[in-house]
């Protein structure tokens, strides 16, 4: 700390001080001629100036009120138009959906029996194909389209062997 004595500060700084911030929180003031003052008179322009104020918060207020309402009903026809595109997408993939596997059936990929086959009974239904095209012993699973994880099955059972596969494959 130094030795300095703190004078406090003068009246008319003080005032001044006070003014600023007056003028900082309220804006410009518009002061009254000195014969007005002196007389105690409100000054007309003052009066109108207020008006004028007045008016334009009135304005903003009343153009706030229908930007509000353009907002809610803009986020109104939003929501609408999202719900909208959700259900047509789901629709569209339920569509496309139930297209396969129309075409599935009459194809003969799938039989009519139900959604949901278990892979045993697709297993099934593929060696049965493959038994039919005479493919009764090794089969090339990379040349039927699938990868390396297939080449240690072996050769497809035969007819015998079927059943007891897909039965016991599924415990």
């Amino acid at each position: 700390m130094s030795g300095r004595v703190i004078k406090r500060s003068s009246v008319k700084t003080d005032q001044r001080k006070a003014l600023a911030a007056l003028i900082d929180s309220e804006g410009e003031i518009k002061m009254p001629c000195t014969g007005c003052f002196k007389r105690h008179l409100v000054l007309e322009k003052a009066l109108a100036e207020q008006k004028k104020r007045e008016a334009e918060i009135e304005d903003a207020e009343m153009e706030l009120e229908v930007l509000q309402t353009k907002l809610a009903t803009a986020l109104g026809r939003l929501s609408r138009l999202r719900k909208m595109r959700k259900a047509a997408k789901i629709r569209g993939e339920e569509l496309f959906a139930r297209g396969i596997r129309q075409l599935d059936e009459e194809d003969g990929v799938l039989p009519l029996c139900g959604d949901n086959l278990s892979l045993e009974a697709q297993e099934a239904n593929v060696v049965q194909d493959l038994q039919e095209w005479g493919a009764s012993g090794v089969v090339d699973w990379s040349s039927l389209g699938f990868g390396e994880e297939f080449s240690d099955l072996g050769p497809v059972p035969d007819d015998g062997t079927l059943e007891a596969t897909a039965g016991s494959s599924g415990s």
